[in-house]
């Protein structure tokens, strides 16, 4: 799942062409299911005929900020907690805990590099 998040990094940043262009090939059509066509559009609200406008204003905005989202619902943030606060400790800790340790740094690292803000879902 974190690999797949590093992966999708890179569909994050695109100029206001590409973007265009994706809209054009998919979201400007009918849902279609199984090869039949339905009647369910795949842009339930907004206005796309404004999507340049709107995508150029986006692009310029300083205040544009991108977040990049792994939800782990099974994970739960006080038991990762404890166990970091072992490794803090230097008590000693199950592999699997050190192992996520260095895959939940390695994706918020990914993640910051790309200028992003890396955020993770999970259980309380």
């Amino acid at each position: 799942m974190v690999g797949q998040g590093i992966k999708n990094l890179g569909n994050m940043f695109f100029n206001k062409t590409q973007f265009i262009q994706r809209i054009e090939d998919k979201f400007n059509t009918m849902y279609s299911n199984n090869s039949v066509q339905t009647d369910i559009s795949r842009v339930r609200k907004g206005d796309l005929t404004t999507i340049e406008q709107d995508l150029e204003h986006l692009l310029k905005n300083y205040q544009l900020h991108r977040k990049c989202i792994l939800s782990c619902s099974f994970m739960s943030k006080s038991s990762i907690e404890t166990q970091f606060q072992k490794i803090q400790r230097g008590e000693a800790v199950p592999g699997h805990i050190t192992q996520l340790l260095w895959i939940i740094s390695s994706f918020a690292h990914a993640v910051r590099d790309m200028n992003a803000i890396p955020i993770i879902y999970c259980a309380p």
